[in-house]
């Protein structure tokens, strides 16, 4: 390949990259995945998010950042369906009769995503603020998810502590995860009970919040209840797997004294502060979460060249869709193969003659390690971006689009429901467009056919961005209306 030609590719694959720099946009809470999220938000979130006068904060929180067809194991087909709110995440079970309250605070703190009931990938913990500003508000004092590693609890007898009830909380923690005893505390605060499962001491102000009366939704009336279901433990907070901490923390831009405690699924604070009512908060651990799995955690892209014949293992990618940027300048035969790490082939996004420049998208099954095997008579380049990184990408404006060769698109469906998509195409051999929903699953076959060609397709379009991947060999265009 001439240098003038890998200057040109260089250009061209870095205006891929700075498109990913974009975040995902942030919807209504009113946007659910499912009837039964919308049932279980409405149950305490309702009341607060309709009277803003209501005395207590949101359980669920007021926004949605998105709801996701995640790796699971035990999941149906390997999958479950969940959705990310300011304050936890919402899991549907493999049945799709039961949602569960997701058990976030151990991946912040160590760093370990589960995907199953025992399957982890090792990234890294979490950076982001428990409590307060985030970094980018000048909130560097406050301790991070990754500062609670050495004092929290996941395992019976890992750093438990005395029962200690009815003493006062004297202890702090820095944003190093040093521990320390003040001499002073900011406020005279209690400890109420003694939670022996993990072996951690319970604030009488957290045991009264986790134990709130209050009106609650039935789905057709208000009635008074427990706001945080008649089993708190199990259904909202989980057990507390560290002790209780004061601690430093810029919050709407002053520096505070704030007492943190973090639970199985949930973390709570206390700033001696705050007016009445919420003094007790819960913190934004799903958006917390959501921010370190799908925009801390994103995978650098994957750059590969050669020349001739070659197979390249250890090409890491996680599940949906990735998006593959090749180049050939031979005269033969150009493929690129995707192998398992079994051998087999699980995709065929590059099979053509000569000189070549194109985007494909390939469908990765699951998260883990493929192969890449290039068949070339010239030099050849194949730069890949995985579905983390496909989702902070914008989704291209408008409804039409026009190109040639082989393109891949993000786009939003100008409405939900049906759909026409209105195609048009010139070239001798194939004409294929399939669309990916926002998790990557392959959900329509828009167009597959052979020589030029005009036509029309329904699409039913449900709320959130598409992908698209065109095979052609000449001009084509689109329009979505």
């Amino acid at each position: 390949m001439r240098p003038s030609q890998y200057r040109y590719f260089a250009v061209l694959f870095l205006a891929f990259i700075l498109t990913s720099l974009t975040l995902l946009p942030v919807y209504s809470a009113p946007n659910y995945a499912t009837a039964k999220f919308k049932q279980l938000w409405e149950y305490s979130d309702k009341l607060v998010d309709e009277q803003p006068g209501a005395g207590r904060g949101y359980t669920w929180g007021p926004n949605t950042f998105g709801a996701f067809s995640e790796e699971y194991q035990e999941g149906s087909n390997g999958r479950r369906l969940v959705q990310y709110f300011d304050k936890s995440r919402m899991e549907l079970s493999a049945n799709g009769q039961l949602v569960t309250n997701g058990l976030l605070t151990k991946e912040l703190v160590t760093g370990l995503r589960q995907d199953g009931d025992n399957r982890f990938i090792q990234l890294n913990p979490s950076t982001i603020q428990v409590a307060g500003d985030d970094n980018s508000n000048g909130n560097a004092v406050a301790p991070t998810y990754a500062s609670f590693k050495g004092v929290v609890t996941f395992q019976p007898g890992e750093n438990t502590a005395p029962d200690r009830t009815g003493q006062s909380i004297n202890q702090a923690i820095a944003k190093d995860g040093t521990v320390t005893t003040l001499d002073k505390p900011p406020a005279n605060i209690t400890i109420a009970t003694y939670e022996g499962t993990l072996g951690h001491n319970i604030p009488s102000v957290f045991q009264d919040f986790q134990n709130l009366n209050g009106k609650v939704w039935t789905g057709v009336n208000y009635v008074a209840g427990k706001v945080y279901t008649v089993n708190p433990i199990a259904n909202v907070f989980g057990y507390p797997i560290a002790e209780a901490f004061w601690a430093r923390a810029v919050v709407a831009g002053q520096e505070k004294d704030v007492l943190i405690q973090l639970y199985e699924r949930r973390v709570l604070t206390y700033t001696p502060s705050n007016p009445d009512g919420f003094k007790v908060e819960m913190g934004n651990i799903g958006q917390h979460y959501y921010h370190w799995r799908y925009l801390q955690n994103i995978p650098a892209p994957i750059s590969l060249t050669g020349s001739g014949n070659k197979v390249v293992k250890g090409v890491n990618v996680s599940a949906g869709i990735a998006r593959m940027t090749s180049f050939h300048d031979g005269k033969k035969n150009f493929a690129a193969k995707v192998l398992d790490p079994t051998g087999k082939t699980v995709g065929f996004p590059v099979n053509t003659i000569g000189v070549y420049q194109g985007n494909t998208f390939i469908e990765v099954p699951q998260s883990g390690s493929y192969a890449l095997e290039v068949t070339a008579d010239g030099n050849w380049k194949v730069d890949i971006q995985d579905m983390l990184s496909l989702r902070q990408e914008p989704p291209q404006p408008g409804a039409s689009f026009k190109g040639k060769g082989d393109v891949t698109l993000k786009f939003t469906p100008p409405q939900v429901g049906l759909n026409v998509f209105h195609l048009a195409y010139s070239g001798p051999r194939n004409f294929a467009v399939v669309a990916y929903d926002s998790n990557g699953r392959n959900v329509a076959t828009i167009a597959n056919e052979i020589g030029n060609y005009t036509g029309e397709k329904a699409f039913s379009a449900l709320a959130g961005d598409y992908y698209l991947t065109i095979r052609s060999s000449g001009d084509w265009s689109i329009d979505i209306g």
